[in-house]
């Protein structure tokens, strides 16, 4: 029996932006409004941004990453104010990208933020994403106009950011997303100027990064999003400009080797890419046509086969996706609409 996803389509009200600015320190961040535009880019609260890309893509990585459990405990629960009280610590992160910064917030039981003092950090030029390795010990931002990624280490205790020895790193041209495969050995860096995708080894210790050999490896048209799957085997980058989605194999040095077939299909500017937990399935935004593609992946070849029914729509321009811990939902920002799709991903057995 094969098992594919029927996206039943339900929106949710558009929400109310606000541009009152980060909270003072320690404070409180209010839990609504909330910025559509922030889920993966965004479900970030909506107190942050001066800009709609000023945040859209970094801050929901780290938050999910936090709140999903794939970001392990990281603190104690001594470290976090009186008003916050838990036994263990989670942190997010956000990059402004017109004040150059990286911003650091302890997440409290309820899910609200409270800003990490001394936050927020400096960052290169226009910093545009970010991602945290799975031990939470580290935290890396693309910074799309400097051509360099800067590198963090995360203070346990407090969920301060200090840059590692020899940060910032150089990219390639514009890189423009970040991803850190599943073991934490690898990063990867989408450079949407100059077509290609950098890898590099994460030292165990100091978080630094050492570009890999051959690194880097070829992409499509302006390659926008990278998502990595679940066992760390595939690598899939949307490039926006081509079309298509580049689909590679990761060998065991983080050498990217293009899979048989690739690049892949996808409608006209695909602006974000997405794998659901299991590795069985991946999701792109289209954002010029309104709707979001959705693909099987083949377990041993790593090849893309749009389901049945695919593309399944969305809001005006949708900009990236994102996939809930369960695997059943999906979150589609809509850049024009201001608002988030919904969709319900019910397993439909053949």
């Amino acid at each position: 029996m094969e098992t594919l996803p029927n996206l039943a389509r339900t929106r949710l009200n558009p929400y109310q932006r606000s541009s009152t600015g980060i909270a003072p320190e320690h404070d409180e961040i209010p839990q609504s409004p909330y910025d559509p535009v922030g889920l993966y880019g965004g479900n970030q609260m909506g107190t942050f941004a001066t800009s709609r890309y000023a945040v859209c893509t970094s801050f929901a990585v780290a938050m999910l990453a936090a709140c999903s459990g794939s970001q392990p405990p990281i603190g104690e629960a001594a470290a976090v104010p009186q008003t916050a009280r838990a036994t263990t610590i989670h942190f997010a992160f956000l990059t402004d990208s017109h004040a150059k910064t990286v911003s650091a917030y302890v997440i409290r039981a309820n899910g609200a933020l409270m800003r990490v003092k001394a936050s927020p950090f400096a960052t290169g030029t226009f910093p545009i994403a970010l991602a945290v390795d799975p031990t939470g010990k580290f935290v890396y931002v693309a910074n799309m106009s400097s051509n360099d990624v800067s590198a963090y280490a995360v203070n346990a205790a407090n969920g301060a950011l200090t840059q590692v020895q020899g940060s910032p790193f150089a990219a390639g041209s514009a890189p423009r997303d970040v991803a850190i495969d599943p073991s934490g050995r690898f990063a990867f860096v989408a450079n949407a100027g100059s077509g290609n995708v950098s890898a590099y080894t994460i030292e165990t210790g100091s978080g630094a990064l050492r570009p890999v050999a051959g690194s880097p490896f070829a992409a499509g048209g302006y390659p926008w999003r990278m998502a990595i799957e679940p066992t760390g085997k595939f690598a899939y980058v949307a490039n926006a400009d081509s079309n298509d989605i580049s689909a590679y194999f990761i060998n065991r040095s983080g050498v990217l080797r293009q899979i048989k077939g690739s690049p892949f299909a996808a409608r006209s500017h695909p602006s974000g890419v997405a794998i659901d937990p299991t590795g069985a399935f991946a999701y792109v935004a289209n954002a010029n046509n309104n709707n979001v593609s959705a693909y099987s992946i083949d377990a041993k070849s790593g090849t893309l086969t749009q389901v049945p029914g695919s593309p399944f729509s969305a809001g005006s321009s949708p900009w990236n996706v994102a996939i809930a811990p369960s695997g059943r939902f999906a979150y589609v920002t809509n850049l024009e609409s201001d608002n988030v799709s919904a969709p319900s991903m019910q397993a439909a057995v053949d």
